[in-house]
């Protein structure tokens, strides 16, 4: 396969008007194809005329350096590339011209075909109080720089990427930065010692991205480069990771960098660089950063932290993360955590430091993999001893997780002797119930002869208490083990009386003024005012765009249940609610969140196979008959918002989109501002629906409201299925 820069000229030289179809002709070459390779020789100087005339249409007017690339087009080239350079006054400019090669079989050195209209650019400085460099790749779509100057006390960063689709919407990404040395002070220890921002235009930021490269570093390292000059190539390609091209999206926000305790030459105890980001339309805020601890020899941490505010999606999510952080300068200090809170549909709350009980799925909250909190010894001189200590701690809607684990070990070739102790916990709040699971265990081995003890049980309770043990010995000649479980205490209280009348815990529901609320009544052309919170109590204001809803949390309507609020019914019962009532009358459904195991005897097999939150019937809408005797004069008032007009003298200085010669995307990014005012269509083009099940029983499917409706048919002969799945004919089998 041909590698990107010969696609890259491929694309070059078809826009040029040479159409020789370069990508596939290499693929044939690597091949093996000695036509295909004949082809190449016979248009090879076609090929790199067309290519260098293209070259030196992205290279900039910089005098001097023009000249200089005119010997790329005189000799062979290398498949290294060539660089070439020029003085300019204190500066020296300098361009990297790559090639595009191809490895034929049989031959030692690859067979270049062409310099590659792309090139990388480098700038260096060497004058009194002004030093630093740049770095500079052109293509055919992306224009990408970093640079970094020093001017006294005060360094200047940045990194900038443009790309300019044919026919799209251009792009751009600016990350700029200014360091002071030493940082300005702010009192009480704290000092100031870096500012600056990040802008996007048509781009948006990827929270998943940048959430999975906080372990290794790589977030942090994009958005606070240490040199971005040196690392020029490795941020370009960070930062069109972590902020993809989106049309239509714009980020922009202030980025910072804190200090306390300047400790002179050794730097600060205690280093925090924030960046913190509002990507729009979506009202979106993301808080990425890092913060450091350097106390050597006693502690050296780095903890790297992203957040996330997505108001669209009602949800507040928080990662951390350690990263190559030590101890005493013996221990590796590793771990990770997460903050998870919504309040949509369902509402849901984790918080997890180093993990949670093992097994234990924080659905419907999205949690990446956690590594636990831990001490692991680290001392390459002493490669016979281990040491390491483990622990998380987890708190959830209605859970507390705690455990850990402490393993030393010593290997000394002849004699070896390992032990362990592990601890887990989790309490279930509602109902109450705690569980343990504990192991504990030494090994201990002398040349061929090797023995241990181990023991491992569980605690379970209240109602009565119990606790099961095992323990196992291993000796020289045999093996013993032994386990029991004993019961502590009472079997618990008596359980509460049954609850014979459902509909009677349902009367509080309907003098719920909350439970009566408008839907649907987004206009996305104007703001309505006031709002819902200002409204006297009981009273509602219904859109002529939206609707009136009646829902309750209580108990899924129309299911057939056996508990409600942790009580059990007399007997399964199924709860309804019509609206009965002049001027109104009972539209459709409305649906919200309900746990089925909470109101529904499972068996383990359903509670495995049953989704754990489902959306199930809570109410339903209400329709209000019109009343022309009941019309009323209102008076509207509104707030107008339009854009201010761009500043002229704006737009000439940025009139150095004719030297980078993007001139047409650009100015569109410039004259933005400027444009008439739009309202654009913004509802979803994908939506998502709950997933639909049936029951199948005697070789007939039929349909089922939810998931639950069709496992508790199913109880009556069949089986529950989801829509999209097929029941297997077992005849064949």
């Amino acid at each position: 396969m041909a590698d990107q820069l010969v696609q890259d000229l491929d694309n070059a030289l078809a826009a040029a008007g040479v159409h020789l179809g370069l990508v596939n002709l290499v693929d044939q070459v690597a091949g093996g194809s000695a036509s295909a390779l004949g082809v190449l020789d016979a248009n090879r100087a076609l090929i790199r005329q067309k290519a260098f005339e293209l070259l030196l249409q992205a290279v900039p007017n910089v005098p001097g350096l023009r000249e200089a690339l005119q010997s790329v087009d005189g000799t062979d080239p290398s498949p290294a590339g060539a660089t070439r350079t020029a003085a300019l006054g204190p500066a020296l400019v300098g361009v990297t011209v790559p090639t595009a090669v191809v490895k034929v079989p049989g031959r030692a050195d690859p067979y270049v075909i062409a310099p590659v209209p792309s090139l990388t650019g480098s700038l260096g400085l060497d004058a009194p109080e002004l030093s630093g460099g740049g770095a500079l790749a052109v293509s055919p779509e992306r224009l990408a720089g970093a640079f970094g100057v020093g001017v006294g006390p005060l360094k200047v960063l940045g990194a900038a990427l443009l790309r300019v689709p044919p026919g799209r919407a251009a792009s751009l990404l600016v990350l700029l930065s200014a360091r002071f040395a030493p940082a300005v002070q702010l009192g009480f220890g704290f000092g100031l010692s870096e500012v600056g921002g990040i802008v996007g235009a048509n781009r948006r930021v990827a929270t998943d991205r940048l959430r999975q490269r906080l372990a290794d570093g790589g977030a942090a390292a994009a958005l606070f480069p240490a040199d971005p000059v040196r690392d020029a190539g490795t941020l370009w390609e960070a930062l069109e990771e972590f902020f993809p091209v989106s049309p239509g999206t714009q980020v922009l926000g202030p980025t910072f960098a804190l200090s306390w305790l300047d400790l002179g030459d050794a730097g600060s105890l205690v280093q925090a660089d924030a960046a913190l980001l509002l990507q729009l339309p979506d009202a979106k805020f993301v808080l990425a950063g890092r913060a450091t601890i350097d106390l050597p020899p006693v502690l050296a941490v780095k903890l790297d932290v992203l957040g996330e505010l997505d108001v669209s999606r009602q949800l507040v999510a928080v990662d951390a993360v350690l990263v190559d952080s030590r101890a005493l300068s013996v221990f590796r200090v590793t771990g990770s955590g997460a903050i998870r809170v919504c309040w949509g549909s369902p509402p849901y709350v984790v918080v997890a430091v180093g993990g949670f009980y093992p097994g234990f799925d924080p659905a419907p909250a999205v949690v990446p993999p956690q590594q636990r909190l831990g001490l692991a010894l680290d001392l390459p001189s002493l490669p016979f001893l281990s040491l390491r200590a483990d622990g998380y701690l987890a708190i959830t809607a209605n859970s507390f997780q705690v455990g850990g684990s402490i393993e030393v070990g010593v290997d000394l070739a002849v004699i070896a002797a390992h032990g362990s102790i592990a601890l887990d916990a989790i309490v279930t709040f509602d109902p109450f119930h705690l569980h343990v699971d504990f192991q504990a265990g030494w090994q201990v081995r002398v040349a061929i002869f090797s023995g241990g003890i181990s023991a491992s049980g569980t605690v379970d309770g209240p109602g009565p208490w119990t606790i099961h043990v095992s323990v196992s010995k291993e000796l020289l000649l045999d093996d013993i083990s032994w386990s029991d479980t004993f019961r502590i205490g009472p079997a618990g209280p008596a359980p509460a009386p049954p609850i014979q009348d459902v509909a009677a815990l349902l009367a509080a529901e309907f003098r719920r003024a909350s439970n009566l609320h408008a839907d649907g009544a987004q206009d996305r052309s104007a703001a309505l005012a006031p709002a819902a919170g200002r409204l006297p109590d009981g009273t509602v204001v219904v859109s002529p765009l939206g609707r009136l809803r009646w829902t309750q949390g209580l108990v899924p309507l129309g299911l057939p249940i056996a508990r409600v609020g942790g009580r059990r019914l007399d007997g399964q019962r199924s709860v309804d609610v019509a609206a009965q009532s002049t001027g109104v009358t009972q539209g459709g459904r409305a649906d919200d969140w309900f746990a089925p195991g909470t109101y529904l005897d499972l068996t383990r097999a359903e509670a495995c196979q049953l989704p754990p939150f489902q959306r199930l019937r809570a109410g339903f809408d209400l329709e209000l008959h019109d009343d022309p005797g009941a019309a009323q004069a209102c008076t509207i008032k509104f707030q107008a918002y339009w854009r201010r007009p761009a500043d002229p003298k704006l737009i000439l200085a940025l009139g150095l989109s004719e030297v980078l010669s993007h001139r047409t995307g650009f100015d569109r990014l410039v004259a933005a501002p400027a444009a008439a005012p739009t309202v654009t269509n913004r509802s979803p083009l994908v939506s998502v629906g709950q997933e639909a099940w049936s029951t199948v029983a005697g070789g007939t499917r039929a349909p089922a409201d939810s998931a639950a409706h069709a496992f508790l048919a199913a109880r009556e002969g069949g089986i529950a299925l989801a829509a999209e799945d097929r029941p297997v004919d077992a005849k064949g089998l």
